[in-house]
């Protein structure tokens, strides 16, 4: 797979072991817009379900918490990213990281003096004040594609793409073909993997159950080539001679 784009990704490098020059990706990073600002009825699947949050810390500070969902050879990865940026950094430092589990989300707030509530009964993320439920957001991280959703994503030929929510923003961003490195993507499909999803995604091998050579016999495909049952061997003599299918010219 050669890859055509203006910027360089952290799978960029799998390339140098070699790669299949009939497969290209156009890599062009474009937002998904529409006139009132909603994602388009075919992509609203992406939603991540949950809305962004300042968090008020008394040793660190501000603290951002950003839902977002990354669709990725239409398979889901759901994560949260903590971000502190420079401004707000005073005595604290700079805060980013991408969170793709539950674990390492709840690790991290622990480090923040950040609680996630433990209840058994389901809770909205906004449903009692500045309070964040463990189990909403245990159900936000194991939200996976349904098999319609799955075929959605191939039939349209995306092979990336990000729907973000932002502390500011009422209605989630859809980003197709966003720079994978800035969301630490890396840290759950390494280069190699993720090179050779994309290759699989766009030539097709995602989209077809079986590959489409699979459905060929060779003798069809033989003769499509222009070969009969005498291409590879001694041609008898006249009266020995059997009837091919396909004669030679």
């Amino acid at each position: 797979m050669r890859i055509i784009s203006k910027f360089t990704d952290y799978y960029d490098s799998a390339m140098g072991l070699g790669h299949d020059a009939s497969v290209t990706y156009v890599r062009h990073t474009q937002t998904c817009e529409t006139p009132d600002g909603k994602l388009p009825p075919e992509y609203k699947f992406l939603n991540p379900g949950l809305r962004a949050r300042r968090e008020l810390t008394k040793k660190h500070g501000e603290v951002f918490l950003m839902p977002f969902t990354i669709a990725f050879c239409a398979k889901r990865f759901n994560g949260i990213r903590v971000f502190r940026p420079q401004n707000l950094a005073v005595g604290g430092g700079v805060i980013d990281k991408c969170c793709y589990s539950l674990e390492e989300f709840r690790d991290l707030l622990s480090e923040l003096d950040i609680t996630l509530k433990r209840l058994t009964k389901a809770q909205n993320w906004f449903s009692v004040g500045r309070v964040l439920y463990e189990s909403e957001v245990q159900r936000f991280f194991d939200t996976t594609f349904t098999s319609k959703e799955e075929e959605s994503l191939k039939a349209s030929r995306r092979p990336l793409a990000l729907c973000t929510v932002g502390v500011n923003q009422r209605e989630p961003v859809l980003t197709f073909d966003e720079n994978l490195k800035y969301w630490q993507f890396y840290r759950v499909v390494d280069a190699y993997q993720a090179f050779q999803e994309l290759d699989m995604f766009l030539s097709g091998v995602a989209v077809n159950d079986v590959d489409a050579m699979a459905r060929i016999s060779d003798e069809d495909l033989a003769r499509a080539k222009g070969f009969d049952c005498y291409s590879f061997k001694q041609e008898p003599k006249k009266r020995k001679r059997k009837t091919c299918i396909t004669k030679r010219s």
